[in-house]
């Protein structure tokens, strides 16, 4: 549904004959397929410069934009919006009248409401202006002084701990050690340190957060839109007071440090309520801890909103209304597997829908759906769940992932005899979950007759809408990027800004290929037949790959030509690379 201000600088735009309606809705269309601002849009475009529509929305709502410098913000003005209902409401605090005035800019300030609760929350008379997109994620840092280390810095100063001398791994650690962690890991620098490092990986949309020991230094990465990048060091003399501090939080044995340990816990970070999964495992120089971080508030990701084209989507939807049958999401870890099984669960969840789950972990809750965490460690395995769920009258079964064969002959099963089962599979692509099935000893026949559809995925980096850049492609790298699609001949690059941390990308979209099992392709996997021969009839049937799907997102300039050969790099291409 189009806001109020959207329509209203329509209406201006078209009055004024700056925009022709067609551009106006294919500057809409394009702003929203790659997440950029209109400002941007209308750039690339050339219909007018970027600073005719800050004019246009001046004189619409009486609302000046300004630029912004992050170093001119005060710290008394900080003080005075926390940074939790900055992020909330999207503003930074820009100049102080005194006590009761204060100057403030948001990103949408034709947001009345929000306007409303943080004038009411701040208890101050506020002068509102319209600042971009860029100068907020900007203003952000100044919160923590530079990307936080200065406060982290006086942390490392407050805190007077000592080198602890567990220097072998082999032996437990004396008592006196155990009551040092402890005491160390509830000292206020620590827990500052650990709060400091879990809202610096929450501001940066990191998905984890890496604690890996050193001899000198501990090394903190994070990683953010599937790649890790560093967020910073520690000395060691301090590294196992945190390590401790997390353990304790996640309700983990501290004196362990042999085994590997695994926890969770709920915590609000940024003003968002997080759950955290902690993994430890013993290492050479210490314990690496790997935190997974989860946004328990996010909400659930429609089909359509996952980045499918248009002709994989509808395929998509057609196969997750099916009665029965069975439907796989396959795809390495981290490929956005289980994000796509709970939107297609999210899409079913219907009264007249009785839905079951078994998964390991379960990520996320949803409501209306009986969904079961199981433990193989008290025998509660996904066959054994899975064989309970079939006498509770359900539709619609999603299995979090089929492990082994006993799991995957009761799940074939299960979609013989009048139920819908979602899963995933770890294979390669589309094609390749034939073979892997019957690998795990399920008859050709009963794949054939039970399987509906396949969708294979990856994910990309999404390039940042506010920096990426159109440039001409050379020839090898055009022959690199061109499959069985059109000619790829120009291309956009990451550039880097404050938006995007420098790093050319914000956000990550998926890449797929779905393959819809036909009448006729179900008799060649009866047939056994080789995954060559069932490519042939797939292709006939308007199939389209994981790469040429890539290849239409590079041209759109969703993203760029570095992202498409790093996850779909294959054999084929660098034999081609190393011809030419």
């Amino acid at each position: 549904m189009t806001s109020p201000g959207l329509s209203l600088l329509r209406e201006a735009l078209l009055s004024s004959n700056l925009v022709s309606e067609v551009q106006w809705d294919n500057a809409v269309k394009v702003a929203h397929i790659r997440k950029m601002s209109l400002e941007k849009v209308f750039l690339e475009m050339g219909i007018f410069k970027a600073d005719k529509i800050a004019e246009i929305t001046e004189i619409l709502y009486g609302i000046p934009k300004l630029p912004v410098d992050p170093r001119a913000i005060a710290d008394d003005c900080l003080k005075m919006l926390p940074r939790d209902m900055a992020v909330r409401f999207r503003a930074l605090p820009l100049y102080s009248g005194g006590e009761s005035r204060l100057t403030v800019g948001m990103v949408d300030p034709t947001d009345v409401d929000s306007v409303d609760r943080l004038t009411y929350q701040l208890g101050k008379d506020l002068r509102v202006v319209w600042i971009s997109e860029e100068d907020f994620q900007a203003g952000l840092r100044r919160y923590d002084g530079e990307n936080g280390s200065a406060n982290v810095r006086r942390i490392l100063e407050d805190f007077r701990g000592q080198e602890l001398g567990l220097a072998d791994p082999d032996e437990a650690p004396p008592d006196e050690s155990a009551e040092l962690l402890r005491a160390m890991a509830e000292e206020a620098p620590v827990v500052r340190l650990a709060n400091i490092l879990m809202s610096q990986a929450i501001h940066q949309r990191a998905s984890d957060i890496h604690l890996e020991p050193g001899r000198r230094e501990a090394r903190v990465r994070v990683r953010v839109d599937g790649t890790l990048r560093n967020l910073m060091s520690l000395p060691m003399n301090i590294y196992p007071a945190l390590v401790s501090r997390l353990k304790l939080i996640a309700h983990l044995d501290i004196t362990e440090h042999r085994l590997p340990q695994d926890g969770r816990y709920a915590c609000t970070l940024e003003g968002r309520a997080v759950d955290m999964r902690i993994a430890t495992a013993p290492a050479l120089l210490g314990e690496k801890v790997v935190l997974r971080i989860i946004d328990a508030a996010a909400q659930l990701h429609r089909l359509s909103d996952l980045g499918y084209s248009a002709e994989q989507l509808v395929k998509i939807e057609q196969l997750v209304a099916q009665p029965y049958g069975m439907v796989l999401v396959t795809g390495p870890t981290g490929s956005g597997k289980s994000t796509t099984l709970y939107s297609a669960l999210e899409m079913l969840n219907t009264l007249d829908r009785n839905i079951q789950t078994i998964e390991d972990p379960v990520e996320r809750q949803l409501e209306g759906v009986c969904q079961v965490q199981a433990h193989s460690s008290i025998g509660l395995t996904f066959s054994r769940v899975l064989r309970s769920f079939l006498r509770q009258d359900p539709d619609v079964i999603m299995l979090g992932e089929i492990r082994d064969p006993e799991t995957a002959e009761i799940s074939v099963q299960a979609a013989m005899t009048g139920h819908l089962v979602l899963s995933s599979l770890h294979t390669n692509d589309a094609l390749g979950t034939v073979t892997r099935l019957v690998d795990m000893g399920v008859p050709a026949y009963k794949v054939a007759s039970a399987l509906r559809g396949v969708l294979a995925q990856r994910l990309v980096r999404r390039l940042c809408s506010e920096c990426s850049q159109r440039v001409t492609l050379e020839p090898d790298e055009s022959r690199m990027v061109t499959g069985m699609v059109d000619v790829v001949t120009e291309a956009y690059r990451p550039v880097g800004c404050a938006a995007c941390n420098n790093s050319g990308y914000r956000g990550r979209v998926v890449i797929s290929e779905v393959l819809t099992v036909t009448p006729r392709l179900a008799r060649f996997i009866a047939e056994g037949a080789h995954n060559e021969a069932l490519g042939e009839v797939a292709k006939a049937q308007g199939f389209v790959t994981l790469r040429e799907d890539a290849i239409h997102k590079v041209a759109a300039g969703v993203t760029s030509v570095q992202e498409l050969l790093r996850v779909t790099m294959t054999l084929e291409t660098m034999t081609l690379e190393q011809a030419t």
